[in-house]
C-alpha cells in the first residue's frame, strides 16, 4: 500500500493536484506459476480514477517472468480495457519490464479513449539491494510519454517503509511529478527481493495514459 502526493497536468497553463493509493497481492500457483492482482484509486483534478489489473505469469528460474495481463481503468465516466503480454528480464542489478497489447474503451464527454495498440515499459537499476533508479515510457493510440523514477527502502531490509518519486513528460507539454511512501507487508526483505520474489509484476510504467482530455491534454500518471 502507499500514500502519495502529486503535481499533475501543467499542459496549456493548467495545474492541479492528485492524491492516490495502491494495493497489490501475489499468490503462487504451483512451483512455476503465479497470479498477482493490483488496484489503485486516485483523485485527479476533482475526478475519481480507478485502475485494476490481473497478471498470470510463469517464473523463469531467477531470470524473469512472462505471461498475459489485463487492465481495466476508469476516469470520470470514461472506461478503458487493455489486454496484452507482460514480461520481465533480470540481468544482474538491472530489471527490464514491458507490457504490450491492445486497448479499447468508452469515451465520456471530457475524456476520449482511442482504440489501438500500446506499449509501456521500464528499466530499473538497483544501486544496491535497497535502492533503485529507473527510466521508462510508453506509446499508445493517443500520445507518448517518458518518465524517470527512484525508490529507497528506509532502514535496510528489516524496514517495511520505502520512499519513492516519479516524474514524467508527455506530448503537448504535459508534466507530472509524484512522490510518496510505500508500506510493504510481510517478513523483512530487501527492496530487490521484494520486487523479484514477492511482488513480481510492477506497473511497468503504465498509468492513465489511455485517457486523452479533449480540452486540456493528457492524463497519464497514477499512483502505481
Amino acid at each position: 500500500s502507499e500514500l502519495c502526493f502529486v503535481i499533475n497536468d501543467k499542459s496549456k497553463g493548467r495545474s492541479g493536484l492528485m492524491l492516490g493509493g495502491e494495493a497489490r497481492v501475489a499468490l503462487p500457483i504451483g512451483a512455476y506459476f503465479g497470479f498477482q492482482a493490483d488496484g489503485g484509486l486516485d483523485r485527479v483534478d476533482h475526478l475519481w480514477a480507478t485502475t485494476a489489473r490481473g497478471h498470470l505469469f510463469m517464473g523463469l528460474g531467477g531470470y524473469g517472468t512472462l505471461g498475459p495481463a489485463v487492465q481495466y481503468a476508469t476516469l470520470d465516466k470514461a472506461h478503458a480495457w487493455r489486454l496484452g503480454v507482460e514480461c520481465q528480464a533480470w540481468v544482474g542489478a538491472v530489471s527490464l519490464d514491458g507490457f504490450a497489447g491492445y486497448q479499447r474503451g468508452d469515451s465520456s464527454r471530457k475524456f476520449e479513449v482511442k482504440t489501438g495498440g500500446f506499449f509501456c515499459g521500464e528499466a530499473r537499476w538497483y544501486v544496491d539491494d535497497n535502492a533503485l533508479v529507473g527510466v521508462g515510457g510508453g506509446a499508445g493510440p493517443s500520445r507518448e510519454f517518458i518518465q524517470a523514477n527512484g525508490e529507497i527502502q528506509l532502514g535496510g531490509q528489516l524496514s517495511p517503509v520505502s520512499m519513492f518519486a516519479r516524474g514524467a513528460i508527455g506530448d503537448a507539454a504535459d508534466r507530472s511529478v509524484l512522490a510518496g511512501v510505500r508500506l510493504h507487508w510481510g517478513n523483512g526483505a530487501t527492496l530487490l527481493a521484494r520486487h523479484r520474489q514477492d511482488m513480481l509484476i510492477p506497473y511497468a510504467g503504465c498509468g492513465l495514459e489511455q485517457f486523452d482530455h479533449k480540452d486540456i491534454g493528457l492524463y497519464y500518471s497514477n499512483a502505481g
